[in-house]
């Protein structure tokens, strides 16, 4: 009898382990799986958050690709504009040209004029005449001033402005420009109309250049008109300093090597089938 109720409570003892351990392994179980899904989920965050830390980047510098393309876009624009507004005022410039404009020309170069020998047409003019004048000048801003022995050996004076109307370049510094002196002149009392010694004179001069090393070629006229070379020497002009383009030209003119925030240099390759540009980046 004993031994029967032994075996009873060693079975029933056994019963009661069996059970606990299944529990127990249940429980276990149900945490493992939630263990292996909650790893899941944090495996899949992190990728997305990698994935999209990738693609910023790329939008970054897709970014940065269209605001260079709209930059080319605006300063092209600008460029074309701006030829477009000068070739129009160079044409109605051109168009709209005066007789009164075209006579009033521009200022003659800045120079001294030294030397004057004349030529009298009338006849026995050669004997009669001085025809070495030895004049001595000088030429600012479109004003002169000079002194000469006139033909008829006195001591003169002319004063006034000098006026260039046409001009034309050719090869090795050679030109040739059309001009006018018109002003007062000092010291041939009755020979010439005058008010207290002043005569009015104006009369054409052809000028031929080399470099700035010139002669004038005049006709003054009179009863028997008297042919005038005269040398003169232009002051030497000096170039004139460019202005620097604008910080935005600057940034315009290099936009074929844009910069990320990340100091990654960017070259924009452009195809036909493709307006924003390829880009590839180099460390």
């Amino acid at each position: 009898m004993k031994n029967v109720l032994r075996l009873f409570i060693f079975i029933l003892c056994s019963a009661c382990l069996m059970s606990h351990a299944h529990a127990s392994m249940g429980v276990l179980s149900n945490n493992t799986n939630e263990s292996v899904k909650l790893l899941k989920l944090q495996v899949e965050q992190a990728q997305e958050q990698r994935t999209s830390e990738e693609k910023e980047p790329e939008a970054d510098v897709t970014q940065d690709v269209v605001q260079v393309d709209k930059l080319r876009e605006a300063h092209y624009k600008e460029l074309n504009e701006a030829v477009k507004k000068a070739s129009v005022q160079k044409t109605s410039a051109s168009a709209g040209v005066t007789f009164w404009q075209f006579i009033k020309g521009v200022p003659m170069d800045d120079g001294i004029i030294i030397g004057m020998w004349s030529y009298h047409t009338e006849p026995g003019g050669h004997d009669k005449y001085t025809e070495t004048n030895n004049l001595i000048g000088l030429q600012v801003k479109g004003v002169f001033a000079t002194t000469f022995v006139n033909s008829w050996g006195d001591r003169s004076y002319f004063f006034g402005v000098s006026r260039k109307f046409w001009e034309k370049q050719y090869k090795y510094g050679f030109k040739l420009n059309g001009q006018y002196k018109a002003g007062l002149m000092y010291g041939y009392y009755d020979r010439y109309p005058n008010i207290a010694n002043f005569s009015p004179f104006i009369f054409p001069v052809l000028g031929v250049n080399y470099k700035n090393i010139a002669v004038d070629l005049s006709m003054i006229p009179s009863n028997y008109p008297i042919f005038v070379a005269m040398c003169r020497i232009d002051a030497p002009k000096f170039k004139k300093n460019t202005k620097k383009a604008p910080a935005e030209l600057n940034n315009v003119n290099n936009i074929n090597t844009p910069q990320n925030t990340d100091g990654v240099d960017v070259d924009i390759k452009k195809s036909p089938d493709n307006k924003t540009g390829e880009e590839v980046s180099s460390n």
